[in-house]
């Protein structure tokens, strides 16, 4: 999983080649060491989506950017866009439904 900072957001993920599931988090929150987890079990056997993280307390320009009120957040971009947006703790199935949604839901 790669974390994100101001400094390489656009390169990952608006320019990136790739379908990207950012999570916004912070070291504080307790769902997002729960989010972290379940990422992790399924990133694994996802091989067409980048993962990455954003600290919400060290990047604050991009919570703003992307309206970030409470976490963990999860925002998934494809071709540069935001195609979905969810907020709260998802278990493995929700972030498969998640990534393989075909409805933009943001």
């Amino acid at each position: 999983m790669i974390e994100l900072t101001t400094e390489n957001f656009e390169r990952e993920v608006i320019k990136g080649d790739s379908v990207s599931c950012v999570v916004f988090t912070a070291r504080w929150c307790s769902f997002c060491h729960s989010m972290l987890r379940n990422i992790e079990l399924v990133c694994h056997s996802i091989s067409d989506v980048k993962f990455a993280m954003v600290d919400i307390d060290k990047c604050k320009e991009l919570s703003a950017k992307y309206n970030i009120r409470s976490v963990p957040a999860t925002l998934v971009f494809e071709d540069g866009k935001l195609r979905q947006r969810r907020t709260g703790l998802l278990n493995k199935k929700e972030l498969f439904d998640l990534l393989y949604s075909k409805e933009a839901k943001v």
